[in-house]
Formats: structure tokens, sequence, C-alpha cells
């Protein structure tokens, strides 16, 4: 899973049940899934790299030890480095099922993949097409375990209740009306991925509330897709905002969308289908696909500010995605920001975002200003 620079969050997270009717009679919860195949635990593997003792490492330092291993097509060391890190994370089960996959370990990495399936839930669209889990889809058992994956996104889907994170500026009161940044993660992600101390101090410095949204579908218990129907993410958006409601009071047309990914798409093409409502958008490296044809622009967008992000070198449709967005929006009259980062390959957050966070902010919500 990609961390953006606001992980590992600190703050307060609501989350939120449904109940069954005016008597609150809950529904018996569906049982979860049965992985397909009956596989052994594999054995252990090592503690120790030449001088380095691998299970005092921290989860962070193994993963990224991992992360660079793969890059350079060390699967041995990325395997051992990133089984430690589940074993003291207890995620990103499914990288590890990579990298033993990549090493021809098929019944190992079959066991740690229905392990991450059942208990983080498996994006079954990337694990069809993956390189790393070639070797498996070569193998007669491989059709069981899809059709697992998909199994399991169902029953998360019904079991796992949507999550929203509210950060407001120190002593902050209610009856005060001030803007908000929505936060819309990416796929298969989660709101938590984007608050740490830093995000106190930008909603302190800016005087706003910082509101990360849960996307619309559960694909595991912190792994959330949007749904890429306007109606249903606007309902979930809408909701998260009615979550907050009894905290604080957000102002009227003040609200700038924040997102990476799949979410940042989502909340561009929501902020220009309802201007009245939203000031403007921030998009990190957007992905999806556009709908914005189907859009007839608004004269508020004149009105509305929008930065789009993207590194120049990660995936060419992120880039044309981005410029085409760009271009669409200033076709419409709106104010723009459209920032390529070059020299610079990943799907990530800028390296720079917590020092240009405060200015987007600011040009955002000075472009609704007289």
């Amino acid at each position: 899973m990609l961390r953006n620079p606001w992980s590992k969050s600190i703050f307060l997270t609501l989350t939120v049940s449904i109940a069954c009717g005016a008597a609150h009679v809950h529904a018996a919860p569906p049982e979860k899934p049965a992985p397909p195949l009956d596989l052994k635990t594999p054995d252990p593997l090592p503690a120790k790299i030449g001088d380095t003792q691998l299970d005092k490492l921290d989860a962070g330092e193994l993963y990224a030890l991992a992360r660079a291993a793969a890059g350079e097509n060390s699967y041995h060391l990325a395997a051992i480095a990133q089984y430690w890190h589940v074993k003291k994370s207890g995620e990103n089960r499914y990288d590890l099922a990579c990298y033993l996959a990549r090493l021809d370990k098929l019944d190992a990495a079959f066991y740690w993949l229905q392990l991450a399936a059942s208990e983080e839930g498996v994006n079954s669209r990337h694990a069809a097409s993956v390189s790393y889990l070639e070797p498996l889809r070569k193998d007669p058992r491989w059709e069981k375990v899809a059709r697992y994956f998909e199994d399991c996104n169902r029953y998360f889907e019904q079991v796992t209740p949507p999550r929203t994170v509210l950060i407001l500026p120190t002593g902050y009161r209610k009856e005060t009306p001030i803007p908000a940044v929505l936060y819309l993660h990416g796929y298969a992600s989660n709101p938590d991925d984007f608050v740490n101390p830093a995000a106190q101090a930008h909603a302190d410095k800016l005087n706003v509330a910082l509101i990360g949204s849960s996307a619309t579908l559960a694909k595991g218990p912190r792994s959330f897709v949007w749904a890429r129907d306007h109606d249903a993410d606007l309902k979930r958006i809408r909701a998260a905002l009615a979550e907050v409601a009894d905290r604080v009071t957000i102002a009227k047309g003040q609200i700038v969308t924040l997102g990476f990914s799949q979410g940042a798409q989502v909340g561009l093409e929501i902020a220009v289908r309802f201007p009245e409502e939203f000031a403007g958008s921030i998009l990190l490296s957007a992905g999806s696909q556009s709908n914005l044809d189907k859009v007839e622009p608004s004269p508020l967008l004149a009105h509305r500010g929008f930065v789009l992000s993207v590194n120049a070198l990660e995936r060419p449709g992120t880039v044309k995605l981005t410029a085409d967005d760009a271009q669409w929006l200033q076709g419409a009259k709106a104010k723009v920001i459209h920032k390529e980062y070059p020299g610079v390959a990943g799907h990530t957050f800028p390296a720079d975002f917590d020092e240009r966070f405060p200015e987007w902010v600011k040009f955002v919500l000075d472009a609704g200003k007289p």
C-alpha cells in the first residue's frame, strides 16, 4: 500500500454502524468465506541477513527495505524483509505473496495471498494483471483463489463500516464557520492514511477543518474504493460531512476537495458538478477515468480554483488525464494551477507537499473572493 506524508492517524476517527429498523434489530452478520486451498503454514524466514538483524528493525524500516530490494530485483531479500514486516505490522501480506511468487515459492505465495484476501482484502483487478503474480496465474489453483478474492470483497462490503476522520484547529468552537478540506483517498486505501502531526499544524495555520472520508465501497477492513458512480460517491461524501456536523460548522461553499489518485478524480468531478457547495479541488496524480465530457460547465466555475499536480515520469495515462483535466477546467474559465514535477517517477504525493499544501488551499479559497 502506498503511504502519503500524512500517515499514522493519531486523531479522532469516527465510525458508523447502520441499524436495521426502528427497533435497532441487526441482521446476522455474514460468515467470512473459507479459503479454497488447505495449505500448511510456511516455515519462518531468517531473522538475520549478514550483519542485519531484521527482527530488531521496526515495521516501517522493514517495509522500506523490502521495497528497495524488490526495486533491485533482489526478491530473496525483499521476501525476508517483508516477512518480518508482516509479523510486526499484521499488514501487507499481499506484497509478501508477490515476492514469494517471484521466487517460485508457490505454496507459500498462495498461503499469504489467501491470508491477505481474508484479513486485508485483495484488489482482484490488480492481482489479475500484476507481473509479480504471473507464476501463480499459471497454476491450476489460481481460478479458485481468484474467486476467493471476490468472495472476500463482497463479505467486507457487508461488514465494514465507513470511516470519517476529523481534525479541527486547536481551540476551535463550533459556532464559528470555517472552510474545510475534504480528503478523498486513492484506490484500496483509507482516510487514516492522511493524518499525522503535520496535518494538525496545517489545520491550525490555515484555520480549516480537515475531514477524511473513506470511499464508497469496502474491499477489506481498512481498504475502500470509490464506486465511480457520481450519485453513490456524492452520497458517501455528504454522509461523511453529516457525520461531523455536530463538531464543526463549515462555511457555505468553502469545501476544498483534496484527492489522491482515484480520489482526486472523484473530488474534481463532484466539485465541478456542484460549484455552489465546493470551492474547488486539489488533485494529486489523478487516476481512474474522466467523465468531464458529460458535464455542462457552470458559470460559477469562473470563480473556482483548481490545483492539478502530477509526477512527470509516472504512468503516461495519469500524466495525460491530469493534462486533459486542466484543459477542460481552463475551457470552463476556472482558475487553474497545473504543476508537473520534472524527472520524478512514482505514483505518490509530491515531495514538497507539506510546503505547497497551504499555498494551494489559499489559492483555491481565494479564487471565490470578489
